[in-house]
């Protein structure tokens, strides 16, 4: 009698530890890594009409997890040494929630609806074999520190680990995405500095990215300075959520618009958007800086001196990466239109020259370059 009672004894303080170790997981890897993803996936998924609290939804979801596998423990007696694997659904949840890819404002693809019915099957399986199996397992200590650090307990431990370990790898690694519905977040609080930061030391990207990225740094007037200091991977035209070249995951698109001067035609393209503002006198400034930038990102460096010349900016008031692709054209070009000299960006641009020279080609001029003008417009020119 003694013996079965140390046995349920450290079987419930297993089970204990066991649930505290899922709930915490689950609530860190919910609230702290999948949080941005499961606010666009509910933007998608309602079409807008409801939000995803960040705290309840990683309360109420982890919640639900945990009173869907106390149920299944007690409809699967497993034997001790396997009792985590009762967590099994629960995962397969938290697999279907965070296993999507978007693919466009209003539609997601569940990538993992197909393998997820194939592991519940093979879950089955596995618990039926293993109520039949006779490897119960037995306590030597029937204290609570003995109980804790048996095979029993061991085992449950390391198989609960190795379930999240599996999910993190097969749920959406893009760590562009996630720097993506971070950046949308910080964007519907209006905190522009904290969006332009997200990912700066990183070189994960992509268009959609780089869009809110340059929004996000014309509502704090350093597009012309700072764009070239982060990765770049798309086209000119990428700079606006316009043709379906980029788009907005929840954060109003008509925003940005509304920042730029006016809404653009049906099937209008964006450098007829920013040019029609221009001409018809309905651009803002941002307007203007978009598309100088738009035509530095397709290196058009001829486009970019016709329509910096046409927008009046004091040469004292030129951002950054105007004054170096100033510089870089005037060197470029036989008979430029327009005449640049700034003794301190030529200063730059000889040094830029010289290691891009005299470092040999490859990856070592690449990370060369990267250290010592990793911010340069020069640098986007030539090596990105």
């Amino acid at each position: 009698m003694r013996k079965h009672t140390g046995i349920h004894h450290g079987t419930t303080i297993i089970s204990v530890v066991c649930a505290m170790i899922f709930y915490s997981l689950t609530f860190i890897y919910l609230y702290f890594f999948q949080d941005g993803a499961l606010t666009a996936l509910q933007h998608i998924l309602s079409g807008g009409v409801t939000h995803y609290d960040s705290l309840i939804g990683a309360v109420v979801i982890t919640s639900m997890l945990f009173v869907l596998q106390q149920w299944i423990k007690k409809f699967c007696v497993l034997p001790s040494l396997w009792n985590a694997i009762s967590f099994f659904p629960s995962f397969l949840i938290l697999f279907i929630l965070t296993g999507y890819h978007p693919l466009g404002e209003s539609e997601c693809y569940f990538y993992c609806l197909y393998s997820t019915p194939l592991l519940f099957v093979l879950w089955c399986v596995l618990v039926g074999l293993l109520k039949k199996s006779t490897i119960v397992g037995s306590y030597s200590s029937s204290s609570t520190l003995g109980s804790l650090f048996t095979m029993e307990a061991l085992s449950n431990y390391w198989i609960l680990l190795l379930c999240f370990f599996i999910l993190v790898l097969t749920t959406d690694s893009s760590i562009a995405y996630h720097y993506r519905v971070s950046v949308e977040k910080l964007m519907e609080s209006g905190k522009w500095e904290k969006a332009i930061s997200v990912g700066k030391t990183s070189q994960h990207t992509d268009a959609n990215l780089t869009m809110l990225r340059c929004y996000a740094l014309s509502q704090t007037n350093q597009l012309g300075d700072r764009l070239f200091s982060y990765p770049i991977n798309c086209k000119g035209e990428d700079l606006l959520p316009i043709q379906n070249n980029t788009y907005c995951l929840f954060y109003p698109p008509q925003n940005i618009f509304r920042h730029l001067g006016a809404f653009p035609a049906d099937n209008m393209d964006f450098y007829t958007y920013l040019k029609a503002l221009i001409k018809h006198g309905k651009a803002k400034p941002s307007a203007c800086h978009y598309l100088l930038c738009a035509y530095l990102v397709d290196r058009n460096l001829h486009e970019f001196v016709k329509m910096l010349k046409s927008c009046n900016i004091s040469e004292s008031m030129l951002p950054r990466h105007y004054q170096e692709a100033l510089v870089l054209y005037n060197h470029l070009t036989s008979n430029p239109v327009y005449l640049y000299s700034n003794s301190s960006i030529e200063t730059d641009y000889k040094d830029f020259m010289h290691v891009m020279r005299t470092t040999p080609a490859g990856n070592m001029c690449r990370l060369a370059l990267h250290k010592q003008f990793k911010d340069s417009y020069w640098r986007y020119y030539y090596k990105q």
